[in-house]
Formats: C-alpha cells, sequence, structure tokens
C-alpha cells in the first residue's frame, strides 16, 4: 500500500498560548492582591512594612465619624486626648499621646486654652493658638463638628506633687 502525499504538517506548538495564559494569570493574582491592599482587606504593606511598604494604600484620616451612633439626645460627641502638642500649622495641631501614637486635627474658631497656674485657683483662660505650649502635657478635647474631630479646648493642668 502505498501511502498518498499528504502536505506535510508542521507540528504545532502551544508554548505561546501556555505562558500568554501563565502570565495572564501571575498578574491578574498580583492585582487582586494589590486592590486588596489598597482597600486594606489584606494589608501585605503593613504585615511586611520593610519589603512590601511602599504599595499604594487608601488614605483615612482616621477623624472621621461615618460610623459614630447619633442621636435626637445628643448635645454633641466629644473625644479627649492625654498628650503633647507637637506643631502648630496654620489652623492644625498634631498631639502625641504618652504611647508616641501622633494625629492632627483641626482647632475649631473658638478653641479654649485653659492654663491651670495651680490645682485650688481658676485657671488663665485665652482664645486662640497664640496660647498653645508646644511639648508641654496637656488635655486636649475635641468635639464632632461635622463629620469630623475639632479641638475645642486645651488645658495645661500642673502636676500634682507628692508630699
Amino acid at each position: 500500500m502505498e501511502q498518498a502525499n499528504l502536505p506535510q504538517q508542521k507540528p504545532s506548538s502551544d508554548l505561546p498560548l501556555i505562558l500568554t495564559a501563565i502570565f495572564g494569570t501571575v498578574v491578574l493574582f498580583l492585582a487582586t492582591l494589590a486592590v486588596l491592599n489598597y482597600f486594606n482587606i489584606l494589608s501585605l504593606s503593613k504585615m511586611f512594612p520593610e519589603v512590601l511598604g511602599w504599595l499604594p494604600r487608601q488614605k483615612t484620616a482616621g477623624t472621621e465619624l461615618a460610623c459614630l451612633k447619633t442621636s435626637p439626645l445628643f448635645i454633641g460627641q466629644t473625644a479627649t486626648i492625654n498628650g503633647f502638642v507637637t506643631r502648630v500649622k496654620d489652623n492644625t495641631l498634631t498631639m502625641r499621646d504618652d504611647q508616641g501614637q501622633t494625629d492632627s486635627f483641626e482647632a475649631a474658631p473658638n478653641v479654649q486654652i485653659y492654663t491651670f497656674r495651680s490645682l485650688t485657683k481658676p485657671p488663665n483662660t485665652s482664645t486662640g493658638l497664640s496660647a498653645i505650649k508646644l511639648d508641654q502635657k496637656a488635655t486636649i478635647t475635641l468635639q464632632a463638628d461635622g463629620g469630623v474631630y475639632k479641638i475645642v479646648s486645651i488645658s495645661y493642668v500642673p502636676v500634682a506633687s507628692n508630699p
């Protein structure tokens, strides 16, 4: 039996297709990880900051009150920080607590500064940011205003001495 002279077919190479599929899967996987990191769902940049700290993450102010419970009975909502004012720039103050954590907040237009000379006498009261004492222990009171905490008062209280 004679074989018919059939045209020779080149062996098909699926290698480019396989490499494209592998490359696409890897890119999709990395893009998924980047999205999960960006929205802080799986924060790889926090888990491995020395290697992946450069990955972009969604900025969160930390001062917004999106999930705060409200009630018609509330007059206001306040927060208190015990710490130090470390910087004043325009109308924004940066604070540091005793654990070294820092955050910045805007001052309300009518911010009150109380300086107690002693624990038995009334404080000196002033309005405005010029009376702020940097790096001195203070109690900072903030009040929710339009969904954001703003500083309404700063109290400098002397440390009680032990007799």
